[in-house]
């Protein structure tokens, strides 16, 4: 059972929505055969398109009983799959699916058999890089290069590691600050890191899916994956640009949709100008996120602005509360904060 504070915490954190909590992801039977199934197709795909099945092969076969570069494909595919260099009893376990290759007279029944193992593999599905415990620190455990190259690509890329970065694993370079640093840097310069990014504010601010039409969806997306390039990989500016900036990324359909003058055809930066606008929380797809589809919701925007931007609960409603009058009373709320509004400004 969680302490009070951690059981607060939880319960905040499940109203974001994150897609990697584990706490969300149960391994039920329709989802193990979901997974035997989808790793029996990409296995046999990969096998019968000698164009991709070249990528993965680090040798060519002689034949059907080609033992040693069947080997060679488990330990460099594996390292792959599993984000780290097999051990030779792993290995000696897939080399029996040479017999099967054998009596097929076909090499490529064992890479199958062996991809659909992979692909299955605890291992490969699940985030295993745990450590192990530091003698006279308890609770606190170490990693090794190879799992902080699985979690630098994760965290950095959304995906496994690269066959660079798993090099940089084994040399031992990831286990210091400065090698870690200039693996992430470098990291960085892949197209992979601007799509993570785009990923986690999308997912934050919840604009991942719209109401909108899908032609309308890819403007705004485009808008606000514009901005997130500009200020945080081409210039590297302050994160707070991100909220203040005074200009935004479109193209011609959101123009028209804002009502913003585009100056050329191809996609730009344009000022607000006196709009009173700025920054991402004005983008239409953080905007379009938390209305009704057809209308605003002044309600459900600032409980998005309280959890996720605030990191604050809301509880729902009180049960004494009457919810048929909530609409009447917002707006003679909203008639008197107007009429005050106006006489400030008159006066």
């Amino acid at each position: 059972m969680l302490p009070e504070d951690d059981q607060e915490r939880e319960g905040l954190f499940l109203h974001w929505a994150f897609d990697n909590r584990y706490t969300h992801q149960p391994t039920e039977r329709v989802l193990v055969q979901a997974y035997e199934g989808l790793a029996r197709e990409v296995a046999s795909e990969l096998v019968a398109d000698e164009e991709r099945l070249a990528m993965v092969m680090p040798c060519s076969p002689s034949g059907a009983d080609d033992a040693t570069c069947f080997e060679e494909f488990v330990r460099t595919f594996g390292r792959r799959a599993f984000r780290r260099a097999l051990t030779d009893e792993e290995v000696a376990l897939m080399m029996p699916l040479m017999e099967q290759a054998q009596a097929d007279d076909d090499f490529n029944v064992a890479i199958d058999l062996a991809l659909r193992a992979f692909l299955q593999a605890p291992d490969f599905l699940y985030r295993v890089e745990i450590g192990t415990p530091l003698e006279g620190h308890e609770g606190v455990r170490t990693l090794d290069g190879y799992a902080i190259a699985t979690r630098m690509a994760l965290f950095l890329w959304g995906t496994g590691p690269s066959d660079e970065l798993l090099d940089l694993a084994e040399s031992g370079a990831l286990l210091t600050a400065d090698g870690r640093r200039e693996a992430a840097f470098d990291m960085l310069q892949d197209s992979q890191a601007l799509d993570q990014v785009d990923r986690f504010h999308a997912l934050w601010l919840g604009y991942r899916q719209l109401p909108h039409s899908p032609e309308l969806t890819t403007s705004m997306r485009l808008e606000t994956r514009g901005l997130i390039e500009r200020v945080v990989f081409t210039e590297d500016a302050p994160y707070m640009d991100l909220f203040r900036a005074t200009d935004t990324f479109i193209d011609a359909r959101l123009a028209e949709h804002y009502g913003m003058t585009l100056p050329g055809d191809e996609p730009a930066f344009v000022e607000y100008e006196d709009t009173g606008r700025g920054g991402i929380l004005a983008h239409g797809s953080v905007l379009g996120a938390f209305s009704t589809g057809g209308d605003t919701s002044t309600t459900r925007r600032g409980i998005h602005v309280r959890e996720r931007l605030l990191c604050q609960m809301i509880p729902p409603p009180p049960p004494t509360v009457n919810v048929d009058d909530i609409p009447e009373t917002n707006c003679k709320r909203s008639e008197e904060h107007t009429s005050e509004l106006q006489s400030r400004i008159s006066s």
